[in-house]
């Protein structure tokens, strides 16, 4: 089961509107990929988030939003970097039989 994952956030000045980049570990390709993208806003910080557009690579949303292709989606290498630094840091190195318990 796939359990790599890194979600990178980045807030608007106003902190009205955020974007967030949804990454997985697919490892039977060995790459990170972009699971999926979505731009959230607000009327004021006292209101909740409202998704206003979204990409998904599996599922296409199941509400109102503008869905974008994977083409369309700000592809930033500060996000790139950021989501694979996130990825490998989960990674545990080990040994074998003292750490897994394995014989």
């Amino acid at each position: 089961m796939n359990k790599l994952r890194a979600e990178i956030v980045w807030y608007g000045e106003d902190d009205l509107s955020q974007q967030i980049w949804e990454f997985i570990y697919a490892d039977f390709a060995q790459v990170v990929l972009l699971e999926s993208y979505r731009v959230e806003t607000r009327k004021s910080k006292r209101h909740k988030w409202r998704v206003t557009h979204t990409y998904n690579r599996v599922n296409p949303p199941n509400y109102d939003a503008f869905t974008l292709t994977e083409e369309q989606v700000p592809w930033p290498l500060t996000v790139q970097e950021e989501a694979l630094q996130k990825i490998v840091s989960q990674i545990k190195i080990a040994r074998w039989r003292v750490d897994l318990g394995q014989r």
